[in-house]
């Protein structure tokens, strides 16, 4: 746990994207305001040094945002400081909608000429809302030679649609999700460490199983992988996830890959339970022995450590697939994109650079430290979970949850659960159905052909 720490940018490309390297530095970079230069009038592109001092008639450097969580704060202060405002709590009017209601908020504000000049990116951003022409295109207003994108340009190529780009996205994360575990229990009967399997690189679907049935056989544990976001994660093991782009740019499925059959195959023997955070109960999870490995975040371990302190936790990311030629990774994206009809493109697209810059910078990383500190993370959880998510060895697999429509998610969500954690694979029962909705693949491919229609 005390290997240096090594920062590096993800390329992505058509789905997945590769560290850049071991060694190479994150470009971390100040967001004082005595760093920055401003560009001349006749520039339409903001970059992250390159922010005009003053706006022209027709905007304000205030913006309105609308969204289901809060903005960051760092970013907020590094916006109004940009801006040239002396309040960062006035820069930004914040308009809260519900989960439910987020869609159909933003479009009727669009509708009606009211668009907010910034919005969430969300799990259906891409591409669902994208072919629904729902975001401003943004390439006139950005600059990706700024700094701050450094080694993103394959991942702002990712997300773009019919040519524009709508999403520069402010934050990649590697591995959202770890494989949490007691390892006192694999100390008692004589077990390879998961962690130190991870450091010799021997961490595999494999070995993971075997050393999960003697578990399951001496503890009589029902599941072996109790959580959120399981499906996920182990199809990215092997090097895709269930919706992305093909070679010829349009977007697929994978529920025929040899992926996902090995997955199917994996757990007809081997159960999991899967659920939301929401119900998961992290105490009983480890000290009830419900699950040999627990599918979590920061979040949730920081729950363990502060009701269960005496367990002695480990912290893997998921397996190595047994048939893959590389060591993938789940990764997931954050940020912020601009309505139709926003009024205030140019500053919202100051946001999106401050925010990058923001979340970049030193103060950004230092803040971060604090937050898992304050959720209950040790300093040693801190560092090892750095290491694990800047981890050379791993080809990272860009994972965009639920990105279709409603009903195609909830088809997708359900094939999931039927074929990996039943048993009972329903790929090819179209008759199947689950309330008023059709649970098939049919749905699905409808939707993508949509999409697709739309390129």
């Amino acid at each position: 746990m005390k290997a240096e720490k090594n920062i590096a940018f993800a390329l992505i490309c058509v789905g997945i994207f590769a560290l850049t390297g071991c060694s190479a530095e994150s470009g971390r970079t100040s967001s004082t305001s005595e760093t920055m230069t401003y560009s001349d009038e006749e520039s339409s592109a903001v970059s992250a040094f390159e922010i005009p001092n003053e706006t022209p008639n027709s905007e304000t450097p205030y913006i309105t945002y609308l969204g289901t969580r809060e903005l960051g704060a760092v970013a907020l202060e590094t916006y109004a400081k940009t801006a040239g405002l002396s309040s960062a709590e006035s820069a930004v009017t914040v308009v809260y909608t519900g989960e439910n209601t987020y869609e159909s908020r933003l479009t009727e504000l669009i509708s009606a000429d009211e668009s907010p000049d910034l919005t969430e990116k969300r799990a259906n951003t891409f591409p669902t809302l994208m072919s629904r022409n729902v975001y401003e295109d943004l390439t006139p207003f950005m600059d990706v030679a700024a700094p701050q994108w450094e080694g993103l340009t394959e991942c702002i190529e990712r997300y773009s649609f019919k040519g524009a780009h709508y999403f520069y996205p402010t934050k990649i994360t590697v591995s959202p999700q770890f494989l949490l575990y007691d390892k006192l229990r694999y100390v008692q009967f004589n077990i390879p460490d998961p962690e130190k399997l991870w450091e010799r690189n021997e961490w595999t679907w494999e070995n993971m199983v075997s050393g999960a049935d003697v578990l399951r056989e001496n503890l009589d544990i029902p599941d072996y992988i109790y959580g959120d976001n399981i499906p996920d994660n182990f199809l990215a093991s092997t090097g895709t996830a269930f919706i992305t782009a093909d070679e010829s740019g349009k977007f697929v499925h994978r529920f025929h890959s040899a992926g996902f059959d090995e997955i199917v195959e994996l757990f007809g023997t081997h159960n999991c339970s899967i659920t939301e955070y929401d119900d998961v109960s992290t105490t009983n999870c480890l000290e009830s022995l419900r699950a040999v490995f627990m599918s979590a975040d920061e979040r949730a371990l920081g729950e363990l450590r502060r009701t269960s302190p005496e367990l002695n936790i480990g912290i893997v990311p998921y397996p190595w697939a047994d048939n893959a030629d590389e060591y993938y990774v789940k990764a997931v994206t954050d940020g912020y994109l601009v309505p139709k009809g926003a009024k205030n493109i140019r500053s919202a697209a100051s946001f999106i650079n401050c925010s990058r810059i923001a979340e970049v910078s030193d103060d950004r990383q230092k803040a971060l430290h604090r937050e898992l500190k304050t959720m209950g993370l040790l300093v040693s959880d801190i560092e090892w979970i750095d290491i694990l998510r800047t981890d050379c060895r791993a080809t990272s697999v860009l994972v965009e949850e639920n990105s279709l429509g409603s009903a195609a998610n909830e088809s997708v969500n359900y094939i999931l659960e039927s074929s990996l954690w039943l048993g009972n694979p329903m790929i090819d029962r179209p008759d199947v159905k689950f309330g008023s909705t059709d649970f098939d693949i049919a749905s699905i491919d409808a939707d993508l052909e949509r999409i697709n229609s739309m390129i």
